[in-house]
């Protein structure tokens, strides 16, 4: 028989573990999912990537025209032999985000450490108006290295910007084009940043090489065109080396960061 202060402490007892497992049940939800932009990465070449390609996707805050974009978010994909389109998800720390900020995602595609596929044009994301959700990324191929055994020399080439800052310049013609000129002679450049004209001088020593005295004409330029042109303008001032490989030209700055890259166009000017 038993009595009724046994009971009480039975009572009590079974009270006291159901808050427990109460509370560890509450403690063990799942934490709310992070803040991320979503889509796919996909290209229109009709090849498959090899089962070894990794997707890298890059959030990146491009509000300002004369300093290089700034990373504050990133996401590596292993394929394993999925083909495209590639789905992605890419957490960021909305504490970060400035709403008066522009912020853009590119994607590049590798396999061995070799660059298969990038991002040619701009995919803004969070501000703005742009979205978080459902972002479609189309890349191209990346052309592929030049012919080391036909290296062009320096000046006297046309030089044609085809990577500015770590972002992938889709080729132009016409006034359109960005290219750059060294002539041996006066020390003289000429060029144009894709709407107006360049003009300037440069310094060569070895592998050294700087830009002086970089101008240009001052016709309004539409859309993208003039930060691009500055951010252009600002490499120029920033180089302190080259390096050429075949047909390509890169300009470096401090600590070898490669600040341009350009190809060799054929050209009828003596």
């Amino acid at each position: 028989m038993t009595t009724p202060l046994f009971r009480r402490s039975c009572i009590t007892a079974a009270l006291a573990l159901a808050g427990t497992i109460s509370f560890a049940q509450s403690s063990a939800q799942p934490e709310p999912a992070a803040h991320q932009v979503t889509g796919t990465v996909s290209y229109l070449q009709r090849i498959a990537l090899p089962p070894n390609a990794v997707v890298k996707l890059v959030i990146e805050d491009v509000s300002y025209s004369d300093a290089p974009a700034v990373s504050i978010a990133d996401e590596e994909i292993t394929t394993q032999g999925r083909q495209v389109p590639i789905a992605f998800g890419v957490p960021y720390d909305p504490a970060v985000i400035d709403p008066t900020h522009r912020y853009q995602i590119r994607a590049t595609i590798t396999s061995g450490g070799k660059p298969l596929f990038t991002t040619a044009t701009a995919y803004p994301v969070l501000t703005h108006g742009a979205p978080e959700k459902q972002v479609e990324i189309l890349v191209e191929p990346v052309p592929s290295p030049p012919d080391n055994t036909s290296t062009k020399p320096l000046a006297g080439t046309h030089w044609t910007l085809t990577q500015l800052n770590d972002q992938p310049v889709a080729p132009q013609s016409g006034r359109a084009e960005i290219y750059l000129e060294l002539a041996s002679d006066s020390k003289r450049i000429s060029g144009s940043g894709g709407c107006n004209r360049l003009m300037g001088s440069y310094e060569l020593d070895g592998a050294s090489l700087r830009f002086t005295q970089v101008a240009s004409t001052m016709m309004a330029c539409p859309g993208d065109v003039m930060p691009r042109e500055q951010a252009f303008v600002k490499a120029l001032s920033d180089t302190t080396s080259f390096s050429i490989h075949g047909s390509a030209l890169l300009l470096r700055g401090e600590g070898e960061t490669v600040l341009a890259r350009f190809e060799a166009q054929s050209t009828d000017k003596p």
